[in-house]
């Protein structure tokens, strides 16, 4: 795991969430959590949007969403993200957290302006206790390609 993704968490920009539905029309996408896994699209439409955080697992999870830079490959940041080898240059400085309680719905949602072409990660980095496997190690990350 790169010291940026640490950073996006500590700098989560309070400007990306929101504890309501947004007034504006943002497109709506449930990111669906279980035990060890994200159910998303793996496609998007480009335009406003809005992700809430749907955690359907035992144990808490969280989402790191945060988009890699243009030029990166849906399946390039697939092989990153399985090996947890994320270089710097491959990922934009933005990202944003959502965090849910076993059958926890997120109030809060991650606003974004997404772009034709553009590239995103999810991930949970969080462990089950101190010596277990980060849930992205048991699988938990995913990539929504922008169409």
């Amino acid at each position: 795991m790169t010291a940026r993704r640490l950073h996006w968490t500590a700098t989560l920009s309070a400007a990306t969430l929101l504890a309501c539905r947004p007034s504006a029309p943002y497109a709506q996408v449930a990111v669906v959590a279980t035990n060890y896994a994200f159910t998303v699209p793996r496609t998007l439409p480009a335009g406003p949007t809005a992700f809430q955080l749907i955690n359907h697992g035992t144990v808490r999870h969280e989402v790191q969403l945060f988009r890699f830079t243009r030029g990166i490959s849906a399946d390039s940041a697939g092989r990153m993200l399985a090996a947890d080898s994320i270089p710097d240059a491959a990922a934009e400085m933005q990202g944003a957290v959502l965090v849910g309680m076993p059958g926890d719905t997120v109030r809060q949602q991650i606003l974004d302006q997404l772009h034709r072409g553009d590239i995103y990660g999810l991930v949970c980095e969080f462990r089950d206790s101190t010596n277990a496997p980060k849930h992205s190690h048991l699988g938990m990350f995913a990539v929504i390609r922008v169409e």
